[in-house]
C-alpha cells in the first residue's frame, strides 16, 4: 500500500519547501510564502529524503471540501481497484500554516495522443484493456456506499428515479449554465461553429436522465489524469489520480473525455468495457459525443490564441470523426 505517512515537522518543511518558494515567487512575486496566500489555488511537487510529493494549497473552501471529499475516495478504493491512485490526506491545522492536501507523486507520462497513436497494437490492446478495466471497476461500486463515501444522501429502491433528474447529465452545460455560455462565447464562435453549439444545446437538452445510467464514477479521466509507465512491452496504464471529481454520474459522462485523447480508442474501450464480466450496460455513443461537443464548448468560454484554436481543432476533429463513423449526430 502507498500511504502519505509523515511527521508533522516533516509536513511544515515540505510546505516550505525551495520548489514550492520559488513557484510561489514565479507566479506571485518574490518573497511570497504558503502561510500568506489565501483563496489562490496553486499544485507543486516538491522532493524529499528521494520521494517526489504533490502538494495543493486549496483555492477556496469549496475546494477545500473537494479536496477531503477526494482523500476519503481514494482511501474508500484501496484494494477495490487495481491502478495505483493518489494517497492523499488534507492537512490542517499547523500552526501558522494553511490548510493543504498532499499525496504522493504517482510516476508516469501522461496518455497523450501522440503518445496513443506511436504506440504498437499490442501496447494499445494492453492500454485500452486496462482503461475498460478501471471504468468497470469504479461503475460496479453500489451507489449506496459510494454515496456514504461522498456524503451525500443516497436511498436504495424507487428514489433512484428520483436521483437521476440531479444527477445524470453534467451540470456544467444544464439550461443555467447555457445561458452564461452564450454571452461568454460570443467572441470566439464564427457564425457556422455558433450554429453546431444550438445544435449541442438542443441535443443536450433533448437527452432523457435515465436511472439505469447512474454509476459511481471518476468524473474527469483524460490523458492528464492517468499515469503511463513502461515494463518490458512498453507504456501500460499504472494510475490514475484527480478525484476531486468523482460522483455519481451517468456513464456516458465518465467516458467521453477519453475523446481528448483518440476517439478510436474511446471506441476501442467502450466495447472491450462490454465485453468484460459482469452486468452488461446499455451504452448509447451519440450520448456521449453530445457531452464531448458540450465539454469543448464549455471549455473555449475565456480562450484566446493558441489554446482556443487547439479547442477548434478537436471540435471539427471530432463532428468529420463521427461523421464518418456514425452518421450525423441528431439535430444537424
Amino acid at each position: 500500500m502507498w500511504t502519505t505517512a509523515l511527521a508533522e515537522t516533516q509536513l511544515t518543511g515540505l510546505l516550505t519547501a525551495p520548489e514550492i518558494e520559488r513557484r510561489l515567487g514565479q507566479r506571485f512575486g518574490p518573497g511570497t510564502r504558503a502561510e500568506t496566500l489565501s483563496s489562490r489555488g496553486c499544485t507543486f511537487q516538491v522532493t524529499d529524503a528521494g520521494r517526489r510529493y504533490v502538494v495543493r494549497l486549496p483555492r477556496d473552501p469549496t475546494h477545500l471540501a473537494s479536496l477531503r471529499q477526494e482523500a476519503r475516495v481514494a482511501a474508500a478504493l484501496q484494494g477495490r481497484v487495481d491502478l495505483r491512485l493518489p494517497d492523499t490526506r488534507v492537512v490542517e491545522g499547523l500552526a501558522g500554516r494553511p490548510a493543504f492536501a498532499i499525496h504522493t507523486l504517482i510516476a508516469g507520462e501522461p496518455l497523450t495522443t501522440a503518445h496513443y497513436a506511436a504506440s504498437s497494437p499490442a501496447v494499445r490492446e494492453r492500454l485500452v484493456a486496462d482503461l475498460a478495466h478501471f471504468f468497470r471497476q469504479m461503475h460496479a461500486i453500489p451507489l449506496e456506499q459510494a454515496c456514504g463515501w461522498l456524503g451525500i444522501p443516497c436511498q436504495t429502491g424507487g428514489p433512484a428515479a428520483e436521483r437521476a433528474p440531479r444527477l445524470g447529465k453534467p451540470r456544467w452545460f444544464d439550461a443555467d449554465a447555457v445561458a452564461e455560455l452564450r454571452s461568454g462565447l460570443v467572441a470566439v464562435l464564427d457564425e457556422q461553429t455558433r450554429s453546431v453549439f444550438e445544435q449541442t444545446v438542443a441535443c443536450f437538452q433533448g437527452l432523457a436522465s435515465k436511472p439505469e445510467y447512474l454509476v459511481f464514477g471518476h468524473g474527469d479521466l483524460h490523458g492528464y489524469n492517468a499515469a503511463v509507465a513502461r515494463d518490458e512491452l512498453g507504456p501500460r496504464l499504472a494510475g490514475a489520480f484527480d478525484l476531486e471529481n468523482t460522483g455519481i454520474l451517468d456513464l456516458h459522462e465518465d467516458f467521453f473525455r477519453l475523446s481528448l485523447v483518440s476517439e478510436p480508442m474511446l471506441e476501442d474501450v467502450l466495447r472491450a468495457y462490454q465485453d468484460l464480466p459482469g452486468p452488461l450496460r446499455s451504452i448509447d455513443r451519440a450520448r456521449i459525443a453530445v457531452y464531448f461537443r458540450a465539454f469543448l464548448f464549455h471549455l473555449m468560454v475565456g480562450k484566446t490564441g493558441p489554446r482556443l484554436a487547439h479547442l477548434h481543432r478537436l471540435l471539427q476533429d471530432h463532428l468529420a470523426y463521427y461523421r464518418t463513423n456514425h452518421g450525423r449526430l441528431a439535430g444537424q
